[in-house]
């Protein structure tokens, strides 16, 4: 229910027919207002504002979450509004034409009030405008321009937000830059990515770019009888990566042509409507081009059956898919009487898993799809497990809306639900283990993390911590107010950055920040600011003692500089980094590279660091840095690959912990999807695969939960997959 000045209300998990009538209360709505001024105070008319807010969504069976924005612009006065705002958490930027972009991260809406006095101070910008030409001098029409930031903070392969296409003469502008060195990519679907770095200055600054060509890998798509396969999506993949960035697809006759495939080593993938997807892996590119490659897709066969041991009521929350020879995100629902069809699977062993939303119940079965197999049938019986039911709240008031997550320590099992109205949730199907319990709810921010043990079906409560942790950041040198950095808070023991981190904030243009709902114990508090020396704290906070004065001083640095080339002598574009203190990392992430391969770890202190990269179908390599020093050249290995096998896991679906030392006896290290370093990795369904080993010997151990053991030793070399089965019960 909804109207203009008032917050909507919702009511969900509602059962027809209703017995009693609904009643909907609404809030009033609130107003953000604030100015966007420049550097000397001016208001700045025409500026753009866009506000996001964070929400969780259902997909596939899971949780995730998403951002939503709205977008506004200042009137004369530089004043901006943005109306009918429900109460919680948001996010602020702004830009104009002339100005760098600024954000202000973490601002709260009181419930029932006005957010206001909001200042975004636009610091004097830099603007970038050029051409862009293909590789034999045409404009580039289709590419997209965009600054290489410091570092992404989310996913690999992630395109640059704020992007800029060009023209139909191949002209770009870009605009919103900070002065000082910088480097601009551009990118095509023909040509490889390219990256110019260039030193800006306030106002316009002129810069061309040039596509270079590199390979071309052409073949042709066809069916298992011969016949050409038209529309089918190709694309050629990194080692380790699940997305490319060269793809196409084919014409009327099946042929297609991959442009601009840089050297390296790579597996091209053909997809088709009503088909399993066909491979080839291993295809090196050098200096020639690829020509008559053959993929064949078949038409698979398709995993067929039904789901049992839940309430047909409940066959409508049900997403089943498949892990394996093929990973199906989405997956598919089943049918009124529990039935399923999972179609196009390739030949090879699957795992079948069935999920429940709003529940830890889940289904599994291993199948193997024999070649030339049409149908292969599977029963899915879900496990009763056991019910953890509670309540979450802040002073006995419910929080409604609130996502409830739990996983047990191997990630064997686990589920998500939401509370209720009165802060209630309910979920089944936990086997009985120790579970770690997050909640969060982004409107308000709230987040919380518990470890509770689920040996049987139980109640808990949990309370939202009120204490509040405030402060300001300022200049180590001249004690002046630092706008937008980032003030986290972590547990101890608790390591790396995350794409959402559960104790955030950010610093406004008074370097004021607070951070709300923080529990009793001792903390790592971090900030990071792109120029200055990341910080590190610990502080102990205690519920009924606010801390609100705490003095954070940020010293500027010139940070590190890497320079990174493949195993092929290409600049890769993009790394992960980790830079070691002992065995955490105090700056990790993953970095688009500049022109040749160049990387600034811009918030890197002063001193001598281990330092640890990866790129797309490389080894992890290790290093020596100085900062501020000379730029470092990093010369990366080839990856090898191994797969793990623990036939009795495969058997039973079950889970366990691998981890892998190397012959000097130290621990092998890869870096994660936030550039943090891993040394275990969980194996489930028996299965496992590495893909950024270094050559050499290997002991590998494998852990499950209950206490059983396997080690097995292999060794690894470049080119050539390896393989490594651990036989036994354990």
């Amino acid at each position: 229910a909804r109207r203009p000045g008032f917050v909507a209300d919702q009511k969900d998990g509602l059962t027809p027919p209703l017995n009693e009538t609904l009643e909907f209360r609404l809030q009033p709505a609130s107003k953000v207002i604030g100015r966007v001024v420049d550097s000397g105070g001016e208001p700045v008319p025409g500026a753009k504002v866009d506000m996001l807010r964070m929400r969780t969504m259902e997909s596939g069976g899971m949780a995730m979450q998403f951002a939503m924005t709205q977008d506004t612009a200042t009137d004369e006065n530089g004043v901006f509004v943005f109306e009918d705002q429900e109460p919680g958490k948001i996010d602020l930027g702004a830009v104009a034409s002339g100005y760098q972009k600024t954000n202000l991260r973490d601002l709260t809406i009181p419930k029932g009030e006005d957010l206001t006095g909001i200042t975004l101070e636009l610091p004097d910008g830099a603007i970038v405008e050029g051409r862009v030409l293909a590789p034999d001098g045409r404009p580039a029409i289709g590419a997209t321009l965009s600054p290489v930031a410091d570092a992404s903070g989310g996913m690999p392969g992630m395109r640059q937000l704020g992007a800029v296409s060009v023209d139909g003469d191949g002209y770009y502008r870009l605009e919103g830059l900070a002065p000082g060195a910088a480097s601009i990519e551009a990118k095509h679907d023909d040509y490889p990515r390219t990256a110019r770095d260039i030193e800006l200055r306030p106002g316009v600054n002129a810069l061309n770019i040039e596509f270079q060509g590199g390979q071309e890998i052409s073949g042709q798509v066809i069916d298992e009888n011969g016949d050409p396969v038209m529309g089918a999506a190709v694309q050629a993949l990194s080692p380790g990566s699940y997305w490319g960035d060269s793809r196409t697809t084919t014409d009327g006759t099946g042929n297609f042509t991959l442009s601009g495939v840089q050297a390296g080593r790579y597996t091209i993938e053909a997809e088709a409507e009503g088909f399993a997807s066909a491979r080839e892996e291993d295809v090196t590119v050098g200096e020639q081009p690829i020509n008559g490659l053959q993929l064949i897709v078949e038409r698979g066969a398709t995993i067929s059956g039904s789901v049992s041991g839940v309430d047909p009521e409940d066959y409508s929350r049900i997403t089943v898919r498949s892990e394996g020879q093929d990973f199906d995100f989405r997956g598919t629902g089943v049918d009124h009487e529990g039935r399923f069809r999972l179609e196009n699977r390739r030949a090879g062993d699957h795992q079948v898993i069935a999920t429940m939303t709003d529940s830890a119940k889940r289904a599994t079965a291993n199948v193997t799809i024999d070649p030339g197999a049409v149908e292969v049938p599977v029963e899915l019986v879900f496990d009763a497990g056991v019910t953890l039911t509670g309540r979450v709240h802040l002073d006995d008031r419910g929080i409604a809306g609130a996502t409830v997550a739990a996983a047990n320590e191997d990630g064997s099992r686990s589920g998500w639900s939401q509370t209720d109205a009165d802060g209630r949730f309910t979920m089944d199907g936990l086997i009985p283990d120790r579970y770690t319990i997050t909640v969060r709810e982004f409107r308000t921010g709230i987040s919380v993390v518990e470890t509770v043990d689920v040996q049987s079906s139980r109640e808990i409560e949990i309370e939202v911590p009120s204490a509040r942790v405030a402060g300001t950041v300022v200049d180590e040198t001249d004690r002046a107010a630092i706008a937008g950095a980032r003030v986290q808070l972590k547990a101890q023991g608790q390591s790396g950055s995350s794409f959402l981190p559960m104790h955030a904030g950010s610093s406004d243009a008074e370097g004021r920040f607070q951070i709300p709902s923080i529990a009793d114990g001792t903390w790592t508090l971090t900030v990071e600011k792109q120029g200055y020396a990341k910080l590190e704290r610990e502080i102990v906070v205690q519920q009924g003692n606010d801390i609100n004065d705490l003095q954070l001083s940020l010293q500027s640095t010139e940070g590190a500089r890497l320079q990174v080339r493949l195993p092929s002598g290409a600049a890769p574009d993009e790394v992960r980094v980790a830079v070691l203190s002992g065995a955490s990392a105090i700056v990790s992430g993953s970095f688009a590279t500049g022109e040749g391969g160049s990387v600034r770890l811009s918030t890197v202190p002063q001193g001598n660091w281990d330092v640890l990269v990866s790129a797309g179908g490389s080894a992890v390599t290790a290093a020596r840095v100085q900062a501020p020093g000379p730029v470092v050249p990093i010369a990366l290995q080839p990856g090898t690959r191994l797969t793990l096998e623990v036939p009795s896991l495969i058997a039973s679906g079950g889970s366990g912990t691998v981890r892998v030392t190397g012959s000097d006896g130290q621990p092998f290290r890869s870096l994660g999807w936030s550039g943090q370093p891993q040394t275990q990795w969980s194996l489930r369904g028996g299965r496992l695969e590495f893909a950024s080993l270094p050559p050499g010997s290997w002991t590998v151990e494998v852990e499950t939960s209950d206490g059983r053991r396997w080690s097995g030793t292999t060794s690894t070399q470049p080119g050539a997959p390896a393989q490594l089965r651990l036989e036994g019960d354990g």
